[in-house]
């Protein structure tokens, strides 16, 4: 799908937790992507 732009969710378990207590996709995934970045250090 050419015109489609998909984001990857570096760490879904705490994607998906933070879903589940009603904080948006976006916010959500910045989050997790953070935290993920943050372990590989």
């Amino acid at each position: 799908m050419p015109g489609r732009k998909t984001k990857s969710i570096k760490n879904p378990k705490t994607y998906e937790g933070l879903k589940k207590k009603g904080m948006s996709k976006g916010r959500a995934a910045a989050i997790s992507n953070a935290q993920a970045k943050k372990k590989k250090k």
